[in-house]
């Protein structure tokens, strides 16, 4: 099992939890996912832990977690073991 964990940092809670509507089945729905666990950890501040089956679907989360990076969503992802 492998992990991606991503610390996010948001200025609109209302619409950070609009988005993890959305954002929740398409992480379920992707190769390798085995688990998911979205945790606030202030009104401003999340993380989130992703445990999937290889290294290499933690690899391929991480690189989508990156582009969701530059458009501004997080403030940076941590894939590991």
């Amino acid at each position: 099992m492998h992990a991606v964990i991503i610390d996010v940092t948001f200025i609109d809670a209302e619409a950070a939890r609009a988005e993890l509507d959305q954002l929740v089945p398409q992480v379920a729905s992707a190769p390798g996912f085995v688990a998911g666990y979205w945790i606030a950890l202030s009104p401003e501040k999340g993380t989130s832990v992703v445990v999937v089956d290889s290294e290499q679907s933690a690899q391929a989360l991480a690189q989508l977690a990156k582009q969701a990076t530059r458009r501004g969503r997080h403030d940076g992802q941590h894939p590991g073991r």
